[in-house]
């Protein structure tokens, strides 16, 4: 009798588990455009909201950018048909409202100047609070967390200037066949004149 229950126990719990979808969860992404970020350049960070097949509208978004100790944060644009909503007193708030259905939406898109070489951390947070932060479909509220490493490379060395051309050394002369021919005279007759002397 125990087995006949544990059979039927399990097979309603697979019934159920097919019947009852599970549900979307939204999430936030960044991407970083430029790879190659040297100190001194300035570069942009988008922010992409993933709706995961939610099947609602996302209406608004609002969250916070953290940005790392070797940037800095120059502001921010709001994309994919949105109105800005940003707290005009909190310069590193983002927000924007709206009525988007796609499921893959470019929220703003993030500006910054790199300080230094090293690896530079990104926040954007913004914790579901029902009134100015996360993100706010037509039925459904979610939290706006997530973070990037961004490498800020060291500039490449200054070129090497190549050594400067050594002149070559003068040519040696040759002697020529005109000169060849007078120098054989001239032993001839030195040959010569010391026969006449021996004589």
């Amino acid at each position: 009798m125990k087995k006949v229950w544990l059979i039927l126990s399990l097979a309603i719990i697979l019934i159920f588990s097919a019947v009852i979808p599970i549900q979307a969860i939204p999430t936030v992404g960044l991407n970083v455009p430029d790879g190659d970020i040297r100190p001194g350049d300035n570069f942009t960070v988008e922010v992409w909201a993933d709706g995961d097949s939610i099947g609602q509208d996302l209406l608004a978004f609002g969250f916070n950018v953290i940005p790392g100790a070797i940037f800095h944060y120059n502001g921010y644009a709001i994309q994919s048909g949105f109105s800005d909503a940003s707290d005009p007193l909190n310069p590193f708030n983002v927000s924007g409202w709206g009525s988007i259905s796609d499921d893959d939406v470019l929220l703003a898109t993030l500006s910054f100047t790199s300080l230094a070489a090293g690896m530079g951390n990104l926040q954007v947070q913004g914790p579901y609070d029902g009134l100015f932060y996360g993100l706010f479909y037509e039925s459904d509220g979610y939290t706006i967390n997530t973070t990037a490493d961004i490498p800020v490379h060291n500039p490449p060395p200054p070129p090497v200037d190549p050594p400067p051309p050594v002149d070559p050394p003068p040519p040696v002369p040759i002697a020529g066949s005109s000169t060849m021919v007078l120098l054989s005279f001239g032993l001839v007759i030195v040959g010569f004149r010391k026969r006449g002397w021996k004589g």
